[in-house]
């Protein structure tokens, strides 16, 4: 898996939604739909439900809501927007077990532990997350 930061060029249907508020962005999010294959990678592929290999798939790269606007429900917005855009019937995401305030968010949002993912030797460990989307917020 490679860090998303490097793919904004690389990948059909990246979408990217902003939150402002009096002209002053406070948060964006961004994803792009992909393959079990390309986002998983061998190594996890395996470990995720068949449907979410099979079925459309969100790679959520970044969501993020600057501090002083956190737990206003902005975050969820922005996450319901992409969503809306992308249309998957699953969405994944890496996030670091102590960013307690994404974890909260995310477990508020439907996300569940699929697994562990490092992507170098000697990098951080990540909590692999996964949401089936419901038919009726796709």
């Amino acid at each position: 898996m490679q860090a998303c930061g490097g793919l904004l060029k690389h990948h059909q249907g990246l979408v990217l939604v902003v939150a402002y508020e009096r002209g002053t962005a406070v948060g964006f999010g961004y994803g792009f739909p992909c393959n079990a294959d390309y986002w998983f990678g061998p190594g996890l592929v395996d470990q995720v439900p068949e449907d979410a290999r099979t079925e459309r798939l969100m790679g959520l790269c970044e969501l993020a809501v600057r501090p002083p606007w956190q737990a206003r429900g902005i975050g969820t917005r922005l996450h319901a927007a992409l969503i809306t855009a992308i249309n998957p019937r699953w969405s994944s995401l890496l996030a670091l077990p102590s960013n307690q305030r994404g974890q909260d968010l995310y477990t508020r949002l439907g996300y569940q532990h699929a697994g562990s993912y490092r992507n170098t030797t000697d990098g951080p460990d990540f909590d692999l997350l996964l949401l089936h989307v419901a038919a009726d917020q796709s």
